[in-house]
């Protein structure tokens, strides 16, 4: 709609799968989709219409012709195809490809899940929840996948599947020390049959200090 913010680097979605990765920061001017079906809220579609995106926000969505492009426009031509809001992946499991091979290590996460996520924006997929588990190196791990995330334009909620209160301290740090504005960390459990009071306590407490979300398995 009118007024949303994109991030960095959404994904356009197409009936085709065939997307665009477009880098709204490095653009000069104006971005216009032109002559696309544009999928509303509601769940119907409309279709011969235009999409402005002024900066990073979608300043216009009208009828194609009363949305002229103007000098220095960076103009798509949509060719009628489907324009969908970015998908949000709830149970993302970037590494699941890893688990045969045992704890992945820092690089090996930031390779496994840039894969996955720029998969993942190839078919629309612009946010995605994940619980990582690399109980050796929790904080390094967590820190080469947000890098990973904000480099490639994918929106990420991460944490640390963590059964100790050593692994939440790690999680902890990692949420602190974050300075990548599309990723968001959270506090995670492997589950609660795996914790004890100590640690469910523990992980209450960040919880409450960090102002962040709980993510459990």
């Amino acid at each position: 709609p009118p007024g949303a913010r994109l991030g960095p680097l959404d994904s356009f979605t197409t009936s085709s799968a065939g997307g665009w990765g477009i880098d709204l920061g490095a653009m000069e001017g104006r971005l216009l989709l032109k002559n696309c079906s544009v999928l509303g809220p509601g769940g119907a579609v409309t279709r011969g219409q235009a999409v402005l995106v002024e900066g990073t926000q979608i300043a216009r969505v009208g009828p194609d012709l009363t949305i002229p492009a103007l000098p220095g426009d960076w103009v798509v031509p949509c060719a009628g195809r489907l324009l969908i809001p970015g998908l949000v992946d709830c149970h993302s499991q970037l590494l699941a490809s890893a688990r045969a091979r045992g704890t992945a290590t820092p690089e090996e996460v930031a390779a496994i899940s840039g894969h996955a996520l720029a998969l993942g924006l190839r078919f629309g997929v612009t946010t995605h929840f994940d619980q990582l588990h690399a109980p050796g190196a929790v904080q390094a791990a967590l820190g080469a996948q947000g890098q990973i995330a904000q480099r490639l334009g994918a929106r990420l909620i991460q944490s640390h599947a963590s059964s100790s209160a050593a692994e939440l301290e790690a999680n902890a740090a990692a949420i602190r020390e974050s300075k990548a504005p599309l990723v968001r960390g959270s506090i995670g459990l492997c589950s609660s049959s795996r914790c004890d009071d100590d640690c469910l306590t523990r992980a209450g407490r960040l919880r409450e200090e960090l102002g962040c979300g709980v993510q459990l398995q």
